[in-house]
């Protein structure tokens, strides 16, 4: 494990945390991984573009490092984050959107902000779709 040298001096781009994870959820969550993945989520939704920001799975599992801090056995470390990732629905942290044709699932991850919230409304009323949602005929 390597030392943290602290945070440098200087102009960085901040992510906004809402102090509800620290009032709320944080004193709820009984295993790690859960307030990491949270973390993580806020941080990645923090810096996507576009009018609904939303996450995959996929998103988690292609950060090497966020992973690896997980666990350091690859295939542990997936099974860790999607048990996060479940518990974080299930605690309604996150929220889970599954988007199906005959031929294909994709599940979608929104934080629950008003945000995110709208995301799912406007999905729910076929207003909006993800750009990753691919409908196959």
């Amino acid at each position: 494990m390597g030392t943290f040298t602290g945070f440098q001096d200087g102009k960085q781009r901040s992510t906004p945390v809402p102090g509800q994870f620290f009032t709320e959820l944080l004193p709820e969550i009984d295993h790690l991984a859960e307030p990491k993945l949270t973390l993580y989520a806020i941080w990645r939704l923090d810096h996507a573009a576009g009018q609904f920001r939303y996450l995959q799975e996929a998103d988690f599992a292609a950060d090497e490092r966020f992973l690896a801090s997980l666990d350091r056995r690859p295939m542990e470390a997936v099974r860790v984050m999607k048990d996060a990732l479940e518990r974080a629905v299930l605690r309604g942290t996150l929220l889970h959107v599954i988007l199906e044709t005959q031929q294909i699932q994709q599940d979608y991850y929104f934080l629950n902000s008003p945000k995110g919230r709208a995301a799912v409304d406007a999905i729910e009323a076929a207003e909006w779709r993800p750009p990753k949602w691919t409908r196959r005929p």
